[in-house]
């Protein structure tokens, strides 16, 4: 079940090289050791949750008891959902939502925006007394997790004839011993998991956050788990120049300094789409800093971008192959799927019709991958491939885990601190203080007074 992680092309006659990347060897020998360093003093949390088993089996022992909704509801933002909706995506159906026969699990709504169509149209499917509601914010006070379980808790009570019966029906995944979601659980007696206290959102997919929803899927998380444990200990343990994480974190260190500071991730599946999704915030949360970790301001950061084959060769990939030299490429491929569709033969005889006899779906999808790469690497564009052998629990932890710890050996050569998020909180307290939550005030007069005379045309 091994990724295969092939940088082949990730280097032309022009800088970086790949002596470059052995030049780097003592720098990369000097991150691997700092994160060893920080997963002893618990300043690694995500790298602790594929050996913890009593955590597994506490999810797994709860999803148990919630196993006969028809619907799961899941009110988070961020790293609160889009590592469930990666995995969803990647191990469900495609339409799982609408089979009618063979599904065993119920239909899930990951409601990670506040757009009250979209919430709406969600209350306008459910019957309350058939739904979970599983509402996750680590700090407890997220506002756009906290408003959609207000409405949700009083469409519930509503509905079914109070708190009693409400209550029953949602879970929530908070900080295990602070925050107002925890203090309302221990005051409603509501059922809870936690977000451990060193594990931040968007590395949050291997605890709770990720794995509870994923259960009531019926993905087989220990199988998740065990391939991310693999891709921990290769990551961590291997020559440094023999680890994917590693060396795709000195790729793009690299190809930075050369102007490259743009990531684009590019699956080859529909279903990996949403794990570039989850990648985009993981990098831009994660690098994107103002000061490094002296306080210098650096304003650092590569962007990353999300991209999907084959149908952003029909959009994208003219300004990939032909627009400015300033992005460095990830394919993501399967190299079995779990499902072909041979190409019938062609009652036409016309040549734009007869060539798809004997070949397949899958074959077209693989030419036009490699025929996209190749296009890049002739047009003097770097790019790696990442090539899973087939999609399952095992291989998505590994790629996911490999993703997790890239991005933090990427901080590292960067010299920024890859878990904090400056920048976000900021925005947080000016929407706080816009809708008038108590000690924000100079926050929303801040805001106010620089919005007193906007510039606005109507046309």
């Amino acid at each position: 079940m091994n990724l295969k992680f092939d940088y082949t092309h990730a280097f032309f006659k022009g800088q970086p090289t790949k002596k470059n990347l052995t030049e780097l060897t003592g720098e990369l020998q000097r991150v691997q050791n700092s994160m060893r360093m920080m997963r002893e003093i618990d300043e690694l949390g995500f790298a602790d949750l594929p050996g913890n088993e009593a955590m597994a089996r506490e999810v797994a022992k709860l999803a148990k008891r919630y196993k006969d909704f028809d619907d799961v509801v899941v009110l988070g933002i961020g790293g609160s959902a889009l590592g469930f909706i990666a995995l969803k995506d990647a191990l469900l159906h495609p339409f799982h939502n609408l089979l009618t026969e063979g599904r065993v699990a119920p239909r899930f709504h990951v409601l990670d925006n506040i757009d009250p169509e979209l919430v709406g149209g969600v209350l306008n499917l459910i019957d309350p007394a058939k739904t979970l509601v599983c509402v996750i914010t680590k700090s407890g006070s997220t506002a756009e997790t906290v408003g959609q379980f207000l409405i949700f808790h009083d469409y519930f009570v509503a509905k079914l004839g109070g708190k009693a019966e409400a209550n029953k029906r949602f879970v929530f995944i908070t900080d295990p011993d602070k925050g107002p979601l925890r203090a309302l659980a221990n005051e409603e007696g509501i059922a809870t998991l936690p977000v451990p206290a060193n594990v931040g959102g968007r590395f949050s997919v291997f605890c709770p956050v990720g794995l509870f929803p994923a259960a009531l899927a019926g993905i087989k998380i220990n199988a998740l788990l065990k391939g991310a444990g693999e891709a921990l200990t290769t990551g961590l343990d291997a020559p440094v120049l023999k680890s994917p994480s590693l060396v795709g974190a000195a790729l793009h260190y690299l190809h930075y300094q050369q102007g490259r500071r743009i990531a684009v991730m590019m699956p080859y599946a529909n279903s990996l789409f949403r794990t570039a999704d989850w990648f985009r915030q993981l990098w831009a949360e994660s690098l994107g800093k103002a000061n490094d970790v002296a306080g210098k301001p650096v304003h650092i950061g590569p962007t990353p971008l999300a991209a999907l084959g084959a149908t952003d060769q029909h959009s994208q990939v003219q300004l990939f192959a032909e627009g400015p030299d300033d992005k460095l490429y990830t394919f993501l491929r399967v190299e079995k799927m779990r499902r072909d569709l041979p190409y019938p033969k062609s009652p036409w005889k016309q040549d734009a019709f007869t060539y798809f006899k004997g070949r397949s779906m899958r074959k077209l999808l693989d030419a036009e991958a490699e025929a996209t790469r190749y296009a890049l690497t002739e047009a003097g564009r770097p790019c790696v491939t990442v090539f899973m052998p087939r999609l399952n629990e095992e291989t998505i932890g590994r790629l996911l885990m490999h993703l997790e710890l890239q991005t933090a050996a990427a901080g590292l050569l960067f010299n920024i601190n890859a878990f904090d998020q400056p920048g976000v909180e900021a925005g947080k307290r000016y929407a706080f203080g816009l809708m008038g939550r108590p000690g924000y005030e100079k926050e929303a007069a801040r805001v106010n007074k620089a919005t007193a005379k906007p510039f606005v045309l109507e046309g």
